[in-house]
């Protein structure tokens, strides 16, 4: 029996004995798509048909958007993890629901709801949102400018920016202009007061949201360009030697970042011409919020003409993170757990997969991670689930420990 036979032969059968839209379906934990068609997964490997909807939303929690032809014209309303209709489509628009409430428009108003589906807020004129609510705030804008909503008290904030990001970490960073045309930067608080002062700021040449407590700035020191890490004090992370600049820089994720502080290099020179280098190797590290170090180096190849073309590392969700190695076409995928100090390399487990009592036992190593996220929908708590790809090109989910939670047979899978 081929490969694509069997997988064909064990998708039917989950279709034949998990797709019951007469069944109570619970604790749905994502959307998987096969020949186009969503479904509702749960963690039971039990689906749910989600066909008679024209679309479903890629960001959800509790409640997920989908929309359908309602009088020739396409409408949004939400079903919950159940697959259940809690608010029947009939809105314009419609954006995902968070900390109780969403954002949708009706007659061309933009209005906010909660889960009852009653408007508790309805949008001044020329005032609009396409976002979702975090941290208690609500991005809008009003001709090419915005501002935020609170919900605590369903104030909008009168003053407009140029550039807003969503609050992370408890701050807002926003970016004007001064007379002088410079790009300048600074974050609100909570109750919309400025962080830092000017001066404070303006030292730095990028500015970037908090992330673990933590902004990634950069700044020329001299002819170079370097990036630093500071509190909401603006006071600079160091690290044990006293260093505070990288050459470059990721965000802070789940309490590590990965940098490279500039130490030397070793090269790869052409065998045909021993004076021409064709590749470098750069030793990065992970940068932990408390100044210290992960024992763990990683080391990344630069070609002279593309920045890491060959090995990528993920950010950390939880204490999982990835990363990707590629060559001569093939890929390569390893998984990393954050113990203590060090990183763990993770065993994937690629057989003895069960699927309604029928053992399906050849799933190679995935070669590509398509998404990480922390998850409440799967077990009890919130749990690291990863989408991989394997060889044939299908989707399928794995959790932290590296087995296989279903089988790799979707086109697609959202958590």
């Amino acid at each position: 029996m081929t490969k694509r036979i069997l997988i064909t032969l064990v998708f039917l059968l989950l279709i034949l004995t998990g797709c019951n839209s007469n069944k109570a379906f619970k604790n749905g934990y994502a959307i998987v798509y096969q020949d186009g068609v969503p479904y509702l997964l749960n963690n039971k490997n039990e689906t749910f048909d989600l066909s008679k909807y024209e679309e479903v939303g890629e960001r959800f929690d509790d409640y997920i958007i989908v929309k359908k032809f309602k009088n020739q014209k396409l409408v949004c309303g939400y079903i919950n993890r159940d697959g259940k209709e809690v608010i029947k489509p009939k809105y314009e628009q419609a954006y995902p629901f968070s900390e109780g409430y969403a954002v949708v428009v009706e007659k061309g108003v933009y209005k906010l709801i909660n889960t009852s589906n009653k408007v508790v807020y309805t949008f001044p004129d020329g005032v609009r949102s396409y976002d979702y609510i975090i941290d208690g705030h609500l991005r809008v804008e009003k001709d090419g400018l915005y501002s935020f909503l609170r919900i605590s008290d369903f104030y909008l904030h009168n003053t407009y920016y140029e550039g807003l990001e969503n609050f992370s970490s408890g701050y807002a960073l926003y970016h004007y202009y001064d007379s002088n045309k410079v790009k300048r930067f600074n974050f609100l608080d909570k109750n919309f007061n400025n962080l830092f002062t000017e001066d404070k700021i303006k030292e730095y040449d990028s500015v970037e949201s908090f992330y673990d407590g933590y902004a990634k700035v950069g700044r020329f020191v001299g002819s170079e360009y370097y990036y630093s890490y500071i509190n909401s004090k603006g006071e600079l992370l160091k690290d044990s030697n006293d260093n505070y600049l990288f050459k470059i820089a990721r965000n802070f994720s789940n309490g590590a970042a990965l940098i490279y502080t500039g130490a030397p290099s070793h090269f790869k020179y052409s065998s045909l011409d021993p004076s021409q280098v064709i590749s470098s190797f750069h030793f990065y590290q992970y940068l932990l919020t408390n100044g210290t170090y992960l024992n763990y180096f990683v080391e990344i190849e630069a070609l002279e003409d593309s920045i890491n073309p060959k090995l990528y590392f993920h950010d950390f969700v939880g204490n999982l993170t990835a990363k990707h190695y590629y060559n001569s076409g093939a890929g390569f995928l390893t998984f990393f757990k954050k113990s203590g100090n060090s990183l763990v390399e993770i065993v994937l487990k690629t057989t003895n997969i069960q699927v309604n009592q029928n053992e399906l036992t050849y799933y190679p190593t995935p070669y590509e991670l398509v998404a990480m996220r922390n998850t409440p929908f799967y077990g009890e708590n919130e749990t690291v689930l990863m989408v991989v790809r394997i060889q044939t090109n299908y989707c399928g989910i794995i959790d932290s420990d590296g087995n296989y939670l279903t089988p790799a047979i979707y086109d697609r899978v959202v958590l």
